[in-house]
C-alpha cells in the first residue's frame, strides 16, 4: 500500500493501478491486499481531476465483491459496506437493503472490553491502557461523524437553530477529544456552506487549510499516547490543500465561492506556493 501511494505521487493514478491489479492476479487469494488495493485505489480516483475511464472504477467496485465471502469476517463486511455505498450513489435502493441486511448488528458481548478487563486482572496495565487508548479514538471519531449525519439531517429538514448548535456541539466534540484540528473546522464550513454564507465559509476554510501543516501527532496527547500513527511525509500538506480547494471549485454546492475575491486570492496563493 505504501509502494502504491509512492507510485501515485510519483507516476500518477494509471501506473498505481496497473501495479495494484498486477498484485491482485499475482495473489488472487489474499483477500485482504484484494480490500486494501479496492480502497486505496477508489480514494487515488475520487482524487483525480479530470477522473480516469468509468470502467476502471467499476473493476475497482469489482474487487470487492470479490471479497464478499472471504473467511474473515471484518474483510467481508468492510467490502459489503463500500457497496452498500455504491448502491446508494447509483439510488439502487433495493440492493442497498439487501446487502445491508447480510450485515449482523453489533455483538452483545464487546470482546475489546472483556479483554481490557483480563489486562487490568492481570497487572498488564500497558496493554490495557494501548487498547483502551484504540477504543476511545474509534469512539470518539464515531460520535464525530454521528454529528456531522445529524448536522446534514438538521440541514436538510431546514432546522437551522437546531443545525447551528449541533455545529458547535461537534467542534468542540472534536477540541475535547484531542481530534485532528481540520475535523474541528469541517461541522462550520459544511454549515455555512449550506446556508450560502461565503465570509463565513472563508473565516473557516483560511485556518482549516492552515492546519495542514502543523499535524499534530495525536501520541503527544495523554488520552492517545500508546497509539503509534505513520508520519505524513512533507508533500502531505500541499496535496491535502490543493485537493481540498480543487473540491471545493468543482462541488455545486460550493459554486457560490467561486465569485468570492477572498476565494479566489486563496487559489493565487496555494497555486503559487505549489510552484515554488
Amino acid at each position: 500500500m505504501n509502494h502504491l501511494s509512492e507510485l501515485y505521487d510519483n507516476e500518477g493514478f494509471h501506473n498505481a493501478y496497473t501495479c495494484a491489479m498486477k498484485k491482485v492476479k499475482e495473489f488472487p487469494s489474499c483477500d485482504l491486499l484484494i480490500l486494501s488495493c479496492a480502497t486505496l485505489l477508489q480514494g487515488m480516483y475520487m482524487m483525480e481531476k479530470p477522473k480516469p475511464e468509468k470502467e476502471i472504477l467499476e473493476r475497482i467496485e469489482s474487487l470487492y465483491e470479490r471479497v464478499l465471502h472471504s473467511s474473515n469476517i471484518s474483510i467481508q463486511q468492510q467490502a459489503r459496506s463500500m457497496l452498500i455505498s455504491k448502491y446508494i450513489n447509483q439510488k439502487d435502493y433495493e440492493k442497498a437493503e439487501q446487502m445491508l441486511q447480510m450485515i449482523p448488528d453489533k455483538q452483545p458481548v464487546d470482546k475489546k472490553q472483556k479483554q481490557i478487563q483480563l489486562y487490568m486482572a492481570k497487572g498488564n496495565y500497558e496493554k490495557a491502557q494501548k487498547i483502551t487508548q484504540e477504543n476511545l479514538l474509534m469512539q470518539a471519531n464515531e460520535i464525530q461523524t454521528t454529528l456531522l449525519t445529524l448536522l446534514d439531517i438538521a440541514i436538510k429538514t431546514k432546522q437551522e437553530e437546531d443545525s447551528f448548535y449541533i455545529a458547535e456541539v461537534a467542534k468542540k466534540n472534536a477540541e475535547v477529544l484531542d481530534l485532528w484540528e481540520y475535523i474541528s473546522y469541517l461541522p462550520l464550513f459544511q454549515l455555512y456552506t449550506a446556508y450560502k454564507k461565503p465570509m463565513k465559509c472563508m473565516q473557516v476554510l483560511i485556518p482549516m487549510l492552515k492546519s495542514f501543516t502543523h499535524v499534530k501527532d495525536i501520541s503527544t496527547s495523554p488520552l492517545y499516547r500508546m497509539i503509534k500513527v505513520k508520519k505524513q511525509d512533507s508533500t502531505f500538506a500541499k496535496k491535502m490543500q490543493k485537493t481540498i480547494l480543487q473540491s471545493i471549485k468543482d462541488d455545486e454546492e460550493t459554486a457560490f465561492l467561486k465569485n468570492s475575491k477572498e476565494f479566489q486570492t486563496l487559489l493565487k496563493q496555494y497555486s503559487s506556493e505549489e510552484d515554488n
